[in-house]
């Protein structure tokens, strides 16, 4: 994509439910970039192709709701 990625932070928020066993009940992920070149849809795309190869994420996303947005920094 051509897109020069100069930093790259995750920030990750769940909620669980009070009884046992204390599973995660849901999961937002807040992905913070900045460099050069960066534009929405770009970063866009790269986020969908990265969580749509990622085992974690497919393990949990049957019974866990899944939010994720990005912030491109400056």
């Amino acid at each position: 994509m051509r897109a020069e990625v100069e930093t790259l932070r995750v920030e990750a928020r769940a909620e669980r439910r009070k009884e046992h066993p204390t599973i995660l009940t849901a999961i937002e992920l807040v992905y913070r970039l900045s460099g050069r070149s960066l534009d929405s849809a770009t970063v866009e795309r790269a986020v969908a192709v990265a969580e749509g190869v990622c085992p974690v994420l497919a393990m949990l996303r049957p019974g866990t709701a899944i939010a994720t947005s990005f912030r491109i920094e400056a």
